[in-house]
């Protein structure tokens, strides 16, 4: 698989517009930014943050795939776009585009990013919205946690 990272305004503010609809679902969430403030930022500086993106998963596609194969998981487009935002949740996918995206913080670590991307890459190899968000959480972590995964993180430096 290969990620092509992008920015959109129209994506993040579809996302801000569905966080302040929905609040009461993203609330108890591990963590979630409501302030419109890194929308701003984001969007004024969208290449540097792309291209960080980019170079960062670099360091761990090749892995990432050899343990996707490993764990017997395929993806059903090899290009996939990760959209970056400044706010929401940590990521999300969108089965409909078959697209990821991925919150990207000044203040985050590298393996908060690494992390989501994989999480989120794990969601579209294994569940296609079936079961409750509970159950699909819990199944990504198990994998997360307990697989090759786990490996990639610790013999990989961040």
């Amino acid at each position: 698989m290969h990620i092509i990272f992008k920015y959109s305004l129209n994506e993040e503010i579809k996302e801000y517009i569905e966080l302040l609809r929905h609040y009461s679902q993203y609330k108890n969430l591990r963590s979630v930014v409501k302030s419109p403030f890194p929308i701003i930022c984001l969007f004024i500086n969208n290449q540097k943050y792309c291209s960080f993106a980019e170079n960062l998963w670099r360091s761990y596609e090749s892995a990432t795939n050899r343990a996707f194969n490993e764990l017997n998981f395929h993806l059903e487009k090899d290009v996939i776009k990760c959209y970056l935002h400044g706010i929401s949740s940590e990521g999300w996918i969108n089965f409909e585009k078959y697209d990821i995206h991925a919150r990207i913080l000044e203040n985050a670590s590298n393996r908060d990013l690494v992390d989501t991307i994989i999480h989120e890459l794990m969601h579209l190899a294994l569940d296609k919205e079936e079961g409750n968000f509970e159950d699909r959480e819990d199944l990504v972590e198990k994998y997360m946690k307990d697989s090759i995964i786990k490996q990639l993180f610790q013999s990989t430096k961040m």
